[in-house]
């Protein structure tokens, strides 16, 4: 922009980002899965995944889920298992693939971290190999948040059903600065907007409420599909008289942001 060449700027990689984010294409209706992955085994763990393990005493649900492709509607794309790579995702960024998307649903490990913000990333499905690269290029099945912003994510919204808080489950997870570091990342992508959790559980109650959010993003507004889906939820527990549902935390360890 011409203003920012005129201008007296303090602090200026503040607005070189601000600028430099990706504008959001036109939708066009698609909703895309990425997710669940393969399981990291202990033999094949990168440095960066291991090193990622040792600091957090929280961990996302990695425990091996089934193929959701054939349970999503015709024309939802999905990418699962060995397709849920770093190497993968990248490619398809640059085809365009996630651009415009109404959701982009990322079933992904998502490590928020608020000790060191930077290091707060999301764990992809491990690599299949030597693919030839200097180590420092190499993919290694955890997209950091500098990897983050340089794809092309350019939906109405994303969607974070597995984002975990940490490194421990303290008063330090109330320190918001991992979230916003990881909220950024995404904005910088290019969506326009971000649901996600701020710790997992294995409850099918929490399972079946993570579902309905991404039912009803399919036909809701972006930016007030999980109001909606909470709504709902909360009437349904006071209509069937279950106070367990009403447990807050399955329905308010969501939150949105928007830009």
């Amino acid at each position: 922009e011409a203003w920012i060449e005129r201008a007296h700027i303090g602090y200026a990689p503040s607005v070189a980002a601000l600028v430099s984010q990706r504008k959001s294409a036109v939708t066009t209706g698609s909703i895309v899965h990425v997710g669940p992955i393969v399981p990291h085994e202990a033999v094949t763990l990168s440095q960066e995944v291991q090193a990622l393990r040792a600091r957090f005493q929280v961990r996302p649900g990695e425990a091996e889920k089934p193929d959701i492709a054939a349970q999503m509607p015709e024309g939802e794309l999905c990418f699962a298992s060995e397709r849920a790579r770093e190497s993968v995702l990248r490619e398809e960024s640059k085809q365009g693939a996630f651009a415009g998307a109404r959701v982009l649903a990322l079933r992904l490990p998502a490590f928020i971290d608020t000790q060191v913000p930077s290091a707060s990333g999301l764990v992809l499905s491990p690599e299949a190999g030597d693919d030839g690269l200097p180590g420092w290029r190499r993919p290694n099945g955890f997209l950091d948040l500098g990897e983050l912003g340089a794809l092309d994510l350019s939906s109405e919204l994303v969607l974070l059903p597995e984002a975990e808080v940490g490194p421990r489950a303290d008063t330090e997870a109330l320190r918001s600065d991992g979230l916003h570091a990881l909220v950024s990342g995404f904005f910088r992508a290019g969506a326009r907007g971000l649901a996600l959790t701020s710790f997992t559980t294995a409850d099918n109650r929490a399972r079946l409420f993570d579902q309905s959010v991404l039912a009803t993003a399919r036909t809701a507004a972006p930016d007030a599909a999980l109001a909606q889906a909470q709504r709902a939820w909360l009437a349904r527990a006071r209509q069937k008289q279950d106070t367990q549902l009403l447990h807050p935390g399955i329905w308010a360890r969501w939150r949105y942001f928007g830009r």
